[in-house]
């Protein structure tokens, strides 16, 4: 059985990587990656995903949003919340 993702990530590179990641996994299903959470909400029918990867910041709705619909739409859907912080500070002490 296949796990079906769907990824929702503005950052265009970060998107496109995670996007090869998941889409080239044994035993996963790339059912979408979406760079607003307009267009991730619109498409969960479309997509039908098990998980769906959050960003917390999108340029359209906050990722928390997102999850509060999904969870609205689709109660039982799994979600991992996808942050990325750059603050040279914190990584380089």
């Amino acid at each position: 059985m296949r796990t079906r993702v769907a990824i929702v990530e503005d950052h265009e590179k970060t998107r496109e990587y995670l996007a090869a990641l998941f889409g080239g996994a044994d035993g996963i299903e790339l059912t979408g990656a979406y760079g607003n959470g307009g267009d991730a909400l619109g498409s969960l029918t479309e997509s039908s995903p098990d998980v769906f990867i959050v960003d917390l910041n999108l340029p359209d709705m906050s990722g928390i949003d997102v999850i509060r619909a999904l969870r609205e739409k689709v109660p039982r859907l799994e979600i991992l919340v996808l942050l990325v912080v750059f603050d040279r500070d914190f990584w380089h002490g």
